[in-house]
C-alpha cells in the first residue's frame, strides 16, 4: 500500500510539473496540458486520502519517509495549481497586450498559422486598453533617441 500512495503522489506531482514543458517543447496541446494540470490536483488529492485511509487502517504498512514524500509531492500538486489560478484570478482575463494602446501592432505573419486559434488575432479595442491600463500600468512604450 505504501508504494501504491507514493506513486500516487508522484503521478500527481508529475501532472503537475511537466505540463509546462511539454507544451513548451509541442509534446502535448495547451489544453491538454490545462486538464493535466487541473487532474494532478486532484490526483493530489487523492493521494493525500490514500495515505489518510493507511495511516488510519494499516498503520503497520506506513513509514515516515514515504509519507513525507507523499506528503510533499501531493502538496505540491495542490498548492501550485491553485496558487496561479488565484493570481490568474487577479488579473484580467487578455491575451494581447501591448506597450502601444493607441495604435496597437497588428499580426501580420502569424495570422495562418493562427487560423483554429480560440482567440482572435485582431487587438480587442478599448475594453481591453482599460484593462491593461488598470492591471499593468508600468508596460509603457520604450523610447530612445
Amino acid at each position: 500500500m505504501k508504494y501504491l500512495v507514493s506513486l500516487v503522489g508522484l503521478i500527481a506531482f508529475l501532472m503537475v510539473v511537466l505540463p509546462g514543458p511539454l507544451y513548451k517543447f509541442n509534446i502535448v496541446e495547451l489544453g491538454t496540458a490545462f486538464a493535466g494540470f487541473r487532474l494532478g490536483v486532484y490526483v493530489g488529492g487523492a493521494a493525500l486520502a490514500l495515505l489518510l485511509v493507511q495511516v488510519l487502517f494499516m498503520r503497520k504498512t506506513v513509514s515516515l519517509t514515504s509519507a513525507v514524500i507523499t506528503v510533499i509531492f501531493a502538496a505540491v500538486a495542490i498548492v501550485m495549481p491553485i496558487n496561479m489560478m488565484n493570481t490568474a484570478k487577479s488579473i484580467p482575463p487578455i491575451h494581447d497586450i501591448s506597450t502601444d494602446l493607441i495604435n496597437p501592432p497588428k499580426f501580420v505573419a502569424v495570422v495562418p498559422l493562427r487560423a483554429d486559434a480560440p482567440n482572435p488575432v485582431a487587438y480587442a479595442g478599448e475594453v481591453t486598453t482599460a484593462q491593461q491600463r488598470e492591471a499593468y500600468p508600468e508596460l509603457k512604450p520604450l523610447e530612445y533617441n
